[in-house]
């Protein structure tokens, strides 16, 4: 059946779990200032839980997926070293997963379904400019999945990205509810060659299209 899409842009980030001075030697990120719970951060299996953002200076804004995490070190994805050569502050936040947008599956605020082409479908761009498919599967193994059943439980959805709902149903649906906080910094999103999704940050109520 067709779709209707509406854009859900991401607004609001988590809290930050921990904020102190730090510098970088590559992918390594040494704390000047406070401990953290050796491993805490580490990334999962498929997706990573936390990334650090660079508050202040000429960095500031920047964000990075942590890899993993000791007392006093936080291996990056990326080299940050050119903006923290010298102590500056970061912070260490949650990444906000589609289910915290969407809702878990069997409480999502989207119809489910026994397959992707049943289901409403939530899109994401990829880093090769294509959109990547997920949808809540019911059932047997229920669960958010890719549109190929993967396991999508952890799935991250980055400051200024936006995720674009396609709905199948008709009929109201429930408004999609974001919590956090707007950052008090710059944030910088990067826009890599192909098609990026960015949303605004200002915050605002959506219903969905139907």
């Amino acid at each position: 059946s067709s779709q209707f899409f509406s854009l859900v842009p991401l607004q609001l980030a988590k809290a930050n779990v921990f904020s102190g001075q730090a510098t970088a030697s590559g992918t390594t990120v040494s704390l000047s200032s406070g401990t953290l719970a050796s491993g805490a951060y580490n990334a999962g299996s498929t997706y990573p839980t936390h990334y650090l953002r660079i508050e202040a200076g000429s960095g500031a804004g920047k964000i990075s997926d942590i890899v993993s995490n000791t007392t006093g070190n936080i291996t990056t994805a990326d080299d940050l070293s050119a903006f923290l050569a010298t102590p500056n502050q970061i912070s260490v936040i949650p990444h906000t997963k589609l289910t915290d947008i969407l809702g878990v599956s069997g409480t999502q605020v989207i119809a489910g379904g026994s397959s992707a082409g049943g289901s409403d479908n939530v899109y994401l761009v990829g880093p090769d400019g294509s959109f990547k498919v997920y949808y809540y599967k019911s059932g047997i193994g229920a669960g958010l999945k890719t549109q190929s059943n993967g396991d999508a439980t952890g799935l991250v959805v980055y400051p200024g990205e936006a995720i674009l709902v396609g709905r199948r149903q008709s009929g109201n649906t429930a408004a999609v509810i974001v919590t956090g906080q707007l950052p008090s910094t710059s944030m910088s999103v990067p826009i890599a060659q192909g098609f990026n999704a960015t949303g605004g940050s200002i915050p605002g109520s959506l219903t969905l299209n139907q």
